[in-house]
């Protein structure tokens, strides 16, 4: 009885959660940013003609690079970051200024004159600062990956503390183990 009993119990347990390893969250960090960058770079040097941007690689890398530094803080269990909420926050900063601030110009290129569109100089500054702050919220989120994985450690950290008292018959005694599982 006391074989199934323990069976039991052994059975009905949660299991343990394995600690998480900063290398890792910080590699998938990195690893992801990286490949995001990556995209980016395509999308300016793979067109065949000098001048040209592949959109699709272009957003595409622009999208992951909003949640790719966040891979590490994921891995340690937090799943929107502070640095994450400055990405799409300066994204849309910057979807709107590349939307507003526009001017005709006379294009350079043409033989028959006609006219384009292209951000004004104060749209360039801006979305410059943009940028600027788009890096600064994934450095952000680079510099918490190890405090979200010592903070999951902690959080799923198996502990247990063995009791040994006396029951209310007084005679005998009582094992008791307390914790987090």
């Amino acid at each position: 009885m006391k074989k199934l009993v323990v069976a039991l119990l052994l059975i009905a347990s949660l299991a343990h959660a394995k600690p998480r390893k900063p290398t890792t969250a910080y590699a998938l960090s990195g690893g992801g940013t990286a490949a995001s960058v990556a995209l980016i770079a395509g999308a300016f040097l793979l067109p065949p003609r000098s001048g040209d941007i592949y959109m699709p690689m272009l957003w595409t890398g622009l999208a992951t690079s909003v949640v790719t530094p966040s891979l590490g803080n994921w891995y340690a269990g937090r799943w929107f970051t502070v640095g994450m909420g400055i990405r799409l926050a300066t994204g849309g900063f910057a979807a709107y200024v590349a939307s507003t601030q526009r001017q005709d110009v006379q294009c350079s290129d043409s033989a028959t004159p006609k006219t384009c569109q292209e951000i004004t100089n104060t749209g360039v500054t801006l979305l410059g600062v943009a940028g600027i702050v788009f890096i600064g919220g994934a450095a952000y989120d680079f510099k918490t990956v190890r405090d979200d994985v010592d903070a999951y450690n902690r959080k799923h950290a198996f502990q247990w503390a063995p009791v040994l008292t006396a029951p209310p018959s007084g005679s005998g005694a009582v094992l008791g183990i307390g914790g987090t599982f």
